[in-house]
Parts: structure tokens; C-alpha cells; sequence
């Protein structure tokens, strides 16, 4: 009897749906890096359709539920708020970006303000030096976006079109040498006899 001991084999069959998806991530990359504004404006109207969606599930499974069931509420709130959400990032794009980019400066204020405490008053040897510069670093990130808003939006583009690049290449790589696997395969044979 025969039978496949690796699930490999499959993968490397569709080795081009892999390879495809890294393109299509290296493409978004490119986009977010070039076109910063318009590939935020479509993540925000995309994570609109999701809070949308999100919304009218947690409404159908809280109504689904029985009445005197406690986990009814949670998810009928939880509902009604992704609808909100949504509407509102569907309605109004630039304040759900404006929210965004707050959160990021915060965040960034605070991670750096936590990294420089650490580096001031923890034993961290001899790296404590760039524990403490990436605090600084990142406290003037911060300010800069609080400052400059805009940077804070060029920000989070440019971090997501960084992401989907090295994401892209990575899946890229390992199509086509899922490829390279499937027409040339190894003596490591994805088969075993039983």
C-alpha cells in the first residue's frame, strides 16, 4: 500500500497559488510605499466591510440565542458596536484614519517611554545603551506624529507596504522552490511503501 507522508507534495502541486499570492503582496508593497494615502484610504474602507460584517454575525448569534442565556447581551453589544464602527469608518475614512494615527503616536510614546525606563533602570548589560536609543527613538516618533499628523499616516502606509514586500518575497521564494521541489523531487520521496 501507498500513501503520502507529506503534506508537502500538495503544496508543492499549487506552488504557483503560493507564488501568486506573494506578487500580489509584493504589488500591495509597492502601492502602500508609492501611494501611501490611497492604500489607507482601502485598508480603512476594508476593515469598514469587516466591523460591518463582524457586527451583523455577533447580531445573528445573539439573537440566535436563548433570551435568558448571558451571552446574549456581550454579543448583541458586541454587534451593534462593529456596526457603529464600521458605518463610521465607511461614513467618515479621515477620522478613522485621525484614529488610527493617534493610536499609533500614543503607542509609540509609551513603548519608548517603557524601552527607556527599562534602559535606565533595568540590568541590561551591555545592550542597555540600544534599549535606550530605540526609547528615544520612539518617544520622538511619537511627538513627530503629534506634531505632524500626516507623518503618522505616511507611517503606517509605509509600515504595511514594508510588511507586504518582505511578506511577498518570502512567499515567492517558497513557491518556486515548492516548484523547483515538484519538478526536480529529492530523494526524500514524499511517498513511503507500507
Amino acid at each position: 500500500m501507498t500513501i503520502t507522508v507529506e503534506p508537502i507534495a500538495t503544496l508543492a502541486r499549487n506552488w504557483w497559488a503560493i507564488a501568486l499570492r506573494g506578487a500580489i503582496a509584493l504589488l500591495l508593497g509597492i502601492a502602500a510605499i508609492l501611494l501611501p494615502i490611497a492604500t489607507l484610504a482601502g485598508l480603512v474602507l476594508l476593515l469598514a466591510v469587516y466591523f460591518i460584517a463582524d457586527g451583523i454575525f455577533s447580531l445573528i448569534a445573539g439573537f440566535r440565542t436563548s433570551r435568558h442565556d448571558e451571552r446574549r447581551w456581550p454579543l448583541l453589544l458586541e454587534g451593534i458596536l462593529d456596526l457603529i464602527a464600521g458605518v463610521i469608518a465607511f461614513l467618515w475614512p479621515v477620522i478613522t484614519i485621525l484614529v488610527l494615527v493617534a493610536l499609533l503616536s500614543v503607542w509609540s510614546i509609551v513603548t519608548g517611554a517603557v524601552m527607556l525606563y527599562g534602559a535606565i533602570r533595568g540590568d541590561h548589560g551591555h545592550v542597555r545603551w540600544l534599549l535606550g536609543i530605540n526609547g528615544v527613538l520612539s518617544i520622538l516618533l511619537g511627538i513627530a506624529i503629534v506634531i505632524y499628523p500626516a507623518a503618522g499616516v505616511l507611517t503606517i502606509a509605509w509600515l504595511v507596504g514594508i510588511y507586504a514586500l518582505l511578506f511577498g518575497i518570502g512567499m515567492l521564494v517558497l513557491g518556486f522552490r515548492l516548484k523547483r521541489m515538484r519538478d526536480f523531487p529529492g530523494p526524500a520521496s514524499a511517498v513511503r511503501q507500507v
